[in-house]
């Protein structure tokens, strides 16, 4: 992507694979990132969330809900955890612009082992959709203990999703773009093993075949 002109396929990252170095096509289909970023903000604005609500997005990518949350939470209400900073700095450029980054004031943390407790609040609502499907089982335990201690309560939620599979995955690095599969019972003991309830919301589709889950306390 250059810094003059760009078509419309080139902005949207059309017929780019999955994991391409695109902002949009390094997240998942490019052709689906806006229909993505609806279907979270309708989630997580179904589940209750209003303007005034604190809000961490874990592997926020290139803010594909962030786009629709930054401008709809109240200023310093969005913190977005990413590892790959480029794709942040693409999504605020291509996306959203300084403007609304300089009024609404959303905090980011590049830092994959982030601990949430610097951030000094709470969280209302936690979004980690699209991770637990990349992650091995050691960095999952880990992040479950973060999100525990980062989760407001006793009414805050955690949203995301994972691939429900017969086994789990075993191996020791992340894997990216394919998707991992997990049994629903070793989420559910590992995430209660920190004092979180695991429920799944089967009845709520996702376009990539994978399944939604709330954490609470």
């Amino acid at each position: 992507m250059s810094d003059g002109f760009a078509s419309e396929e080139e902005l949207r990252g059309l017929g780019k694979p999955t994991g391409s170095q695109h902002y949009r096509a390094y997240v998942g289909l490019p052709e689906r990132y806006d229909l993505l970023a609806a279907l979270q903000f309708k989630v997580i604005t179904d589940l209750g969330l209003r303007e005034y609500h604190n809000v961490l997005d874990v592997g926020c990518g290139s803010l594909r809900l962030g786009r629709l949350l930054i401008p709809f939470l109240l200023p310093d209400r969005y913190v977005g955890v990413e590892p790959e900073q480029w794709l942040v700095r693409d999504g605020i450029r291509y996306e959203l612009g300084e403007a609304i980054i300089a009024t609404k004031r959303p905090l980011f943390c590049f830092d994959g082992e982030c601990d949430f407790e610097h951030f000094e609040r709470t969280f209302d609502y936690i979004m980690i959709q699209s991770v637990v499907t990349h992650a091995p089982f050691d960095w999952i335990g880990r992040c479950a203990a973060r999100l525990s201690a980062a989760l407001a309560g006793p009414n805050g939620l955690v949203v995301g999703t994972y691939l429900d599979g017969d086994r789990n995955y075993d191996g020791a690095k992340w894997a990216y773009p394919e998707c991992i599969p997990y049994r629903r019972e070793t989420l559910q003991e590992l995430f209660a093993s920190v004092g979180l309830l695991w429920r799944t919301l089967d009845e709520l589709p996702h376009p990539a075949g994978v399944t939604w889950f709330l954490l609470s306390r």
